[in-house]
């Protein structure tokens, strides 16, 4: 955790993780220059996500550049006991301050996510661009925008999620660019 002084020109490859309880599969709280790529997280038990990147725990704010590439999960998120909502496999949250940085989901594979297959909540949250994500099988929705701001989609690739596959409940600006098979549908409801 980057408390006092960000953490950064980290790189975390070709980790095997396998049934965090309480925690999270990977997860960065602030810094800036940060890869997480080719590992394998699968069974998250309780109360956390695969792939998790936060402002939280007082510390110093996500910034720069973040590559999460390559990263597959299997059996991702969890029920909130708490919240009383699901976090997902993926999972992006702004509780501390507003995340403003540059943040590549490429070539990732969720596999039989037990709540939605990605979650942004928080405060606002932008630029997050995902390029490659495959998505099969999750217990929510494709994506849930649980906070404010932009991000932008291509290359998406999901089946056996529920509808709508973008669930929204803030104002939230999500671009789809090129080819996507199973994102189309947009909901807004309340949250």
């Amino acid at each position: 955790m980057a408390e006092k002084l960000a953490n950064h020109d980290i790189i975390i490859r070709h980790n095997t993780i396998v049934a965090p309880i309480l925690a999270n599969g990977v997860a960065i709280y602030g810094g800036h220059d940060i890869a997480v790529s080719d590992n394998l997280i699968s069974d998250t038990l309780t109360e956390g996500g695969g792939l998790h990147l936060s402002n939280r725990f007082a510390a110093v704010p996500l910034s720069g550049k973040i590559s999460l590439k390559g990263n597959m999960v299997v059996r991702g998120g969890s029920l909130d006991p708490r919240w009383h909502i699901g976090i997902g496999a993926v999972w992006l949250y702004a509780l501390d301050a507003p995340i403003q940085a540059q943040i590549d989901l490429q070539t990732t594979t969720l596999l039989d996510s037990t709540q939605e297959a990605v979650l942004l909540i928080g405060k606002r949250i932008d630029g997050l661009v995902v390029n490659g994500l495959r998505v099969d099988r999750a217990g929510g929705s494709l994506i849930e925008l649980r906070a404010d701001g932009s991000a932008t989609f291509s290359g998406v690739d999901a089946t056996g999620v529920l509808d709508p596959a973008v669930l929204t409940c803030g104002a939230f600006r999500l671009d789809r660019k090129g080819p996507n098979n199973g994102s189309n549908s947009l909901g807004k409801h309340g949250c």
